[in-house]
């Protein structure tokens, strides 16, 4: 199998694969057809995600992908370089931001709803690598679009962050 080093042979794979999304809330991601959805959602997934992203060769397949799925238009994109690398020319582009601590709290209430044993500290620790990782990488760094509309998101409830969000879309 690929380990978190194997970046070559990682974007190689992607090349050969589908991935398409479906209905649902969590919207449903199929990968050659099958429901990955509730598997890209695991913290080892995740920390997956995260390290293999830092490989010249994955960003690269990533950034075309992600770019093939929204020429179409009609797309929202969440992601770290979504607005500086992916779609640097959006109509809108948003930084939702909360402390370390708040994003940790609200991971450690997602894996508890799923029934994901972990400690706050290990979520914690976990967020705060990946946050350096993807700030340090040379490919696609994390980075605040200079024309992106910041949303702090700790102490809101998601329908607040909804309604600030559709007053940012409603504005352009």
């Amino acid at each position: 199998g690929l380990g978190h080093q194997d970046g070559d042979q990682a974007a190689d794979l992607m090349k050969q694969t589908v991935i398409e999304f479906g209905e649902g809330t969590p919207q449903r991601v199929l990968l050659d057809g099958e429901d990955v959805t509730d598997a890209i959602r695991t913290p080892q997934a995740g920390e997956w995600a995260s390290a293999l992203s830092t490989h010249g060769g994955v960003r690269k397949a990533l950034v075309e992908r992600q770019q093939q799925i929204i020429a179409e238009g009609g797309v929202v994109l969440e992601g770290r370089d979504a607005t500086t690398v992916i779609a640097p020319k959006a109509n809108l582009k948003i930084y939702m931001t909360a402390s370390l601590e708040e994003r940790a709290r609200r991971r450690l209430l997602e894996f508890e709803a799923k029934g994901d044993p972990i400690e706050f500290e290990d979520v914690r620790t976990q967020i705060e690598q990946r946050d350096h990782r993807d700030i340090t990488r040379d490919q696609s760094p994390l980075r605040v679009a200079k024309d992106a509309k910041i949303v702090e998101t700790a102490g809101r409830t998601i329908d607040e962050v909804v309604s600030i969000v559709v007053a940012l879309a409603k504005a352009i």
